[in-house]
């Protein structure tokens, strides 16, 4: 939970050492903190008044903090501290008692220093997170050498998180024109590559629906049929086709 860690990291900047600041509770009592996102029902209404339901639609998590300083703060630490909160992208939050959370979140809204006029004081700030929510870190798999099976591999690739995700793929092409991936445990969902060059080594971002090669001067967008990879909660099945090395980066999105 954010309010039981006192040390946090903020655009990787662990603001107890480089400033001695600690995310502390002012006020006494249980503690309180958002469950997982607040939803709004979207609905939709029509002649004579039949209301009909559209869709959930999440809302990205928000949270308040107080950061105290352990020792007297100087005018040059305050404007260093303003510098490295004040961005104007969501950046990785992340917190001592829960390491592998990662909040992508910007400040929002006004910011208050409370102080005793003598380099005394804490700071209340409130942060908007870029989703509905959290991330594990960023993890790499083994590298799946298939080039000793040039028909077809099943790996079961498992999705730890809440809710489905899109791994990006590092392909190298050992052999042949091109490879296909098959996702048997979502839809028989099919990604597939051709006229590929030997040797060739192609990034497929499936989240951000992004293709990179090393080959000079080409793109392969054309070369691509079928769906961005979305890998589902638990086991996923995925058979693989063709004389490749592929290795998934990959991250967990989480409810809570």
């Amino acid at each position: 939970m954010i309010s039981e860690s006192l040390y946090f990291t903020y655009n990787n900047v662990n603001f107890y050492d480089t400033y001695g600041i600690m995310n502390v509770k002012i006020n006494s009592g249980l503690n309180e903190e958002q469950f997982i996102a607040p939803r709004t029902i979207k609905e939709t209404r029509i002649r004579g008044g039949k209301i009909y339901f559209t869709e959930m639609e999440d809302e990205n998590l928000s949270f308040n903090l107080t950061f105290a300083f352990e020792e007297e703060f100087t005018e040059d630490i305050l404007r260093a501290v303003a510098r490295d909160l004040r961005k104007d992208y969501s950046c990785p939050m992340v917190f001592s008692e829960n390491p592998d959370k990662i909040y992508y979140c910007i400040v929002e809204g006004e910011t208050k220093i409370t102080h005793t006029g003598n380099g005394m004081g804490y700071i209340t700030i409130n942060f908007r997170c870029s989703t509905p929510y959290t991330y594990s870190p960023t993890y790499s798999s083994e590298i799946y050498d298939l080039t000793t099976n040039p028909t077809t591999t099943d790996i079961i690739f498992v999705n730890n998180g809440d809710l489905t995700m899109s791994p990006t793929l590092y392909i190298e092409i050992i052999s042949g024109a091109g490879f296909s991936i098959v996702n048997t445990s979502n839809g028989a969902q099919t990604l597939t590559f051709t006229g590929l060059a030997v040797g060739e080594n192609l990034i497929v971002d499936c989240e951000n629906e992004e293709i990179d090669t090393d080959v000079v001067d080409t793109y392969r967008y054309s070369s691509m049929t079928g769906d961005f990879l979305e890998l589902l909660r638990g086991n996923n099945v995925l058979q693989i086709t063709g004389n490749i090395k592929i290795q998934f980066i990959y991250q967990f999105i989480r409810l809570q």
